[in-house]
């Protein structure tokens, strides 16, 4: 059995990263950037007018009433334009600022008198112009390696011209439930059968995570069929996730499979989850979780979360500290509690029943053996 903390480190070490893929960036939301994202070009591409006003040459512009020529509009060609000394030309917010203007006047700083402009306030030389490369540089890091896209990166990059961007392939995912007590929600029920909730939590959270292509399947206990299943999965996923069959129980068949090629781990010093395990099927990534619904998100929390980041090329979710307190802990293996992060501090769950605990936290605290060290990483 492996201590849980060497375990994770397991998964640091084991586990790399699936191939990378160009994808279109409004196709890419929430991918995890396998090369750094830089501005292809400089925002802004010109020097362009921030406000709605004049373009005039500012150290002549206080010298009498200025000459009104053609106006500048935002998507016309600014470079054939020029402008003279005591000329102006009108100008819109982000139209670009014609040859011979450096300052734009501001629409209600200024009046149109017999044709001419007059200044009806001292100018300001260079007031309201948005210099090129103001906002970014051209060549500048807007995201680094490793970073996942969200809408505020997607945004930046597309508007410096960033069409494709190098992402890590996304895991094809095999998630299997197993046991013929397990039915669906919505069958009719027998007073043997229990109704699966794991599937449910494992897609939403996988879902969550950014993968969504992901076959859900469900083992009946014939050793035969769960042999031929695994096998099968194992020829198009890159990741195999179970739920039950873990233990040592008589019909844990999927415990008995996982130790026909040589286990990362085989057994976790934690509770809720101590049969968890990590192995390949003929070369493919399978993490085994716990039948019971506690210990099942307890290692999804953590063992799942950390492989899935590590084949996507991010980093893992991180741990934070928690202050001193008395949480129960456990001599030798390290406690998994669920807990939920109020102004009030954190309340944990002790006396609620596993469902209650998981309709209720935000949180998975990892209470060292003895309780000497306690950390907590978000549900999200």
């Amino acid at each position: 059995m492996i201590a849980f903390d060497e375990a994770l480190a397991a998964i640091a070490d084991g586990v790399s990263a699936l191939g990378t893929q160009s994808v279109e960036i409004a196709q890419a939301h929430g991918r995890i950037l396998a090369q750094d994202l830089t501005s292809a070009i400089a925002l802004p591409p010109f020097t362009q007018s921030a406000m709605d006003g004049w373009a005039v040459h500012g150290a002549s512009a206080h010298i009498g009433p200025l000459e009104i020529v053609q106006g500048i509009f935002a998507g016309q060609d600014h470079t054939a334009r020029a402008i003279a000394p005591h000329q102006a030309a009108p100008i819109a917010t982000g139209a670009g600022l014609p040859a011979g203007a450096d300052t734009v006047v501001r629409r209600e700083r200024a009046a149109v008198v017999d044709a001419a402009l007059h200044l009806e306030h001292p100018v300001s030389v260079g007031a309201d112009v948005r210099a090129q490369g103001e906002w970014l540089a051209q060549g500048a890091h807007i995201a680094r390696a490793g970073a996942r896209l969200t809408p505020q990166v997607a945004a930046v990059a597309a508007t410096c011209g960033v069409a494709h961007v190098e992402v890590w392939r996304v895991p094809r995912v095999a998630l299997f439930t197993s046991g013929d007590e397990i039915i669906s929600p919505g069958q009719p029920r027998q007073p043997w059968q229990i109704y699966d909730g794991n599937s449910s939590m494992l897609l939403h959270m996988l879902a969550g995570w950014g993968l969504h292509e992901v076959a859900l399947i469900h083992l009946e206990d014939d050793p035969k069929q769960v042999r031929k299943q695994l096998d099968r999965a194992s020829t198009y996923a890159d990741l195999i996730v179970t739920t039950g069959g873990a233990s040592v129980g008589q019909r844990d068949e999927l415990r008995r499979l996982s130790q026909e090629h040589a286990p990362l781990y085989a057994k976790v010093a934690q509770r809720p989850g101590k049969p968890t395990f990590l192995t390949r099927r003929h070369g493919t990534l399978w993490v085994g979780l716990p039948g019971p619904p506690l210990a099942a998100h307890a290692s999804a929390q953590t063992h799942l979360k950390d492989v899935v980041a590590a084949l996507q090329g991010a980093p893992c979710a991180p741990w934070s500290a928690v202050a001193a307190r008395t949480f129960p802990s456990h001599p030798t293996m390290t406690r998994l509690a669920l807990a939920a992060h109020t102004q009030e501090g954190w309340e944990t769950f002790e006396a609620a029943s596993p469902y209650q605990a998981l309709a209720r936290a935000t949180h998975v605290l990892a209470v060292s053996p003895g309780g000497a060290h306690i950390r907590a990483r978000s549900l999200s």
